[in-house]
């Protein structure tokens, strides 16, 4: 995923690298994005809400999990 005005998402990092346009894209306007469960979050999932649909997103450390979590906030004004 790439985070600019919205929530860009990609087939593979190899596809955003090529320039390949994006599989779709998660509209921050309508969105939020809560702070998940820590413990016991093992995959370092979290979930961004993009009404009327909801996206499960997995990062590869907690680190990038709460940096993400923290962008998208921050985008919304939270």
């Amino acid at each position: 995923m790439v985070l600019s005005d919205d929530l860009e998402y990609y087939e593979s990092e190899e596809e955003y690298r090529l320039g390949r346009p994006a599989k779709g894209a998660v509209h921050l306007d309508v969105s939020y994005c809560p702070n998940p469960r820590i413990e016991g979050n093992d995959q370092h999932e979290f979930t961004v809400h993009a009404l009327p649909f909801q996206f499960t997103c997995r990062a590869e450390s907690r680190a990038d999990m709460l940096a993400w979590i923290d962008c998208i906030q921050s985008r919304l004004g939270i």
